[in-house]
């Protein structure tokens, strides 16, 4: 399996826990590579099976 997106510098504080913004590294349904995504806390918030992803603004 490889990996879809990674977690990059760019990161924001929410009730005391601390959110990575996740970058696209290949293109998968609407996605493109090199697009910027939303904010999880750590890998295991997002698979990297299947089509589902995190938009930028979430």
């Amino acid at each position: 399996m490889s990996k879809k997106y990674e977690l990059i510098q760019n990161t924001i504080s929410i009730n005391n826990k601390k959110l990575y913004q996740i970058r696209v590294l290949k293109n998968f349904g609407i996605v493109k590579k090199g697009n910027l995504g939303g904010f999880i806390e750590s890998k295991e918030n997002l698979s990297h099976d299947g089509d589902c992803w995190i938009s930028e603004n979430a």
